[in-house]
């Protein structure tokens, strides 16, 4: 997955955290974490065939992960 790849999906990613999310503060929020969960994924040399799909597995996560908080 490339850098631009993953920037790409971000207006997808939003509109998914919205629907999850009770405030567009925490969508943000719930958006920023799974593109810098990302971006260390790029640098550690994660191989990913498809951007949207791990993105997204990645965003559900941490919105699980945000609900158990």
């Amino acid at each position: 997955m490339e850098i631009e790849e993953m920037l790409a999906q971000a207006d997808y990613l939003m509109h998914i955290a919205v629907s999850k999310c009770d405030s567009w503060e925490d969508a943000q929020d719930l958006v920023q974490e799974t593109i810098l969960d990302g971006l260390h994924a790029i640098r550690k040399g994660v191989d990913i065939n498809n951007a949207r799909n791990w993105l997204c597995t990645v965003l559900n996560k941490d919105w699980q992960y945000m609900m158990k908080k």
